[in-house]
């Protein structure tokens, strides 16, 4: 697969840490300031209670990589409880899954990114709001600045929150909107090290970014607010690297459990966070 499409598909690819049962602790905030900032985006994104309640989260996630004008399409289920995922890639006849162990595919396209940084890449920027209510996470003290993607002139200071998985290297910057406190966007940085061999980095190079998603639509569903279209853009040029659009979000879609059984052709994904080229 050609770089450049690899450099594009940093876009599609964000990995949380494994966890297999219900948060129990929650965050760490590092201010009740932060935690109130935090509570407001929630309730404005329609609630904790009503998106814990979702057996499944599942959506159509949809990337157009500029340059090469390739699509990327797939269907995305997951367990909201337990994070198991299965995942179907029609124009590549692919399909992923994350067992909770293991993350297996059939049909994956030589060249493409290692699956494992697949597993999440929509789930995350979907789902973002809450999982900052997940065991492990710190949310670090709230500063205001503008927001990258805004137009040009903009003056609206936005609530800027750093949110991080404990162990993790990569970052999460929230934008969190002053008034509405819907959640604007969010900078992040790529540190898979899987990824990272795969674009053929020197060994030195520790992550890719930073890079920013642009929400610029949201879509209600069951009483939750979720973003359905938003673009990657580079922070430090604008240049964008994908644009994303989110269809058919459901809470109650069934969990097919034959999928998390590994098939006879399944190929099991052995990339690691940890750089092989060093």
């Amino acid at each position: 697969m050609q770089r450049a499409t690899l450099l594009g598909l940093t876009c599609f690819l964000l990995v949380l840490p494994a966890t297999g049962t219900p948060p129990t602790e929650g965050p760490t905030y590092a201010s009740p300031r932060t935690e109130r900032l935090i509570s407001q985006m929630i309730e404005a994104h329609g609630g904790l209670g009503a998106w814990r309640a979702a057996s499944t989260i599942s959506f159509d996630h949809n990337l157009l990589i500029p340059g090469p004008d390739m699509w990327m399409v797939k269907h995305e289920v997951v367990d909201r409880a337990t994070r198991h995922t299965y995942q179907d890639w029609p124009l590549f006849g692919a399909r992923l899954t994350w067992d909770g162990q293991q993350t297996w595919t059939q049909g994956w396209p030589r060249g493409m990114m290692p699956p494992t940084a697949a597993v999440y890449s929509g789930f995350v920027p979907v789902n973002i709001v809450w999982l900052t209510q997940d065991d492990g996470v710190t949310l670090g003290d709230a500063r205001r600045g503008t927001f990258p993607g805004d137009p040009a002139g903009s003056d609206t200071e936005y609530h800027i929150i750093r949110m991080q998985y404990a162990g993790g290297d990569d970052y999460y910057d929230l934008y969190i909107h002053p008034e509405t406190h819907l959640l604007r966007g969010f900078e992040t940085i790529v540190t898979y090290g899987g990824l990272l061999d795969s674009m053929g980095l020197p060994p030195e190079v520790t992550f890719w970014g930073p890079m920013y998603h642009n929400f610029r639509a949201y879509v209600e569903v069951g009483g939750l607010i979720f973003p359905a279209q938003w673009n990657t853009q580079m922070v430090r040029d604008g240049r964008e690297i994908g644009k994303h659009l989110v269809l058919n979000h459901r809470l109650d879609a069934p969990f097919d459990r034959s999928r998390l059984r590994k098939p006879a052709d399944a190929v099991v994904d052995t990339s690691t966070k940890e750089r092989k080229q060093r």
